[in-house]
């Protein structure tokens, strides 16, 4: 007998193996899923990527704990055009989002789903705590998010500018660890 007839004999057998192997069992838990977006930051100045001072501990414990990569590319240098990418996984001219000044016109098309949309249909809960104006709703990212805080009143207070994208009267009140259920949560026992 060829190898090639005892693959083709063999091969069947084996999926069907594994089919029927992978029968009974209890499905896995979906793991949390956290992604972290930094906006014009130079990775040659995080530790862990290899800057020689310990500039950014909890980055650095993120990374160690999940998935951390080595080479990401940006489909455009404009944040919420590069964002409504990877929040859809399509090109730009997909999205419906392609400048960074064309503010309310130019929102996350609802043809193309988002990642979190997918993620929050399957049952996950979904929050994005947001810091930076270019990520703010009046682009559509908040599609999906079952919590979206773009809320930078505090930013704004800080360093004494107008930064907040979303009107005071459609802001919650309360501080976004009290609207995020499990926010307290430690990551030993991550809450879903």
């Amino acid at each position: 007998m060829s190898a090639r007839e005892i693959t083709r004999i063999v091969a069947p057998i084996l999926s069907a193996l594994a089919l029927v192997a992978g029968c009974g069992r209890e499905p896995a838990q979906p793991r949390n899923l956290l992604l972290v977006v930094l906006d014009t930051t130079r990775a040659d100045h995080l530790s862990c990527y290899g800057h020689e001072r310990r500039t950014t501990p909890t980055i650095d414990a993120l990374a160690g704990a999940g998935a951390r990569f080595e080479a990401a590319f940006s489909q455009s240098s404009l944040t919420p055009v590069s964002a409504a990418s990877f929040l859809t996984g399509t090109w730009p001219h997909r999205t419906g989002v392609r400048s960074l000044f064309v503010v309310g016109s130019e929102t996350l098309s609802g043809e193309v789903p988002s990642l979190f949309e997918l993620l929050r249909a399957s049952g996950r809960r979904t929050a994005a705590f947001v810091s930076a104006k270019p990520m703010g709703r009046q682009y559509g990212l908040d599609r999906g998010f079952e919590l979206y805080d773009d809320d930078l009143t505090e930013t704004a207070r800080r360093h004494g500018s107008s930064a907040s994208p979303t009107p005071p009267s459609a802001r919650p009140r309360r501080p976004p660890s009290a609207r995020w259920p499990g926010s307290q949560s430690t990551p030993a026992s991550p809450s879903r």
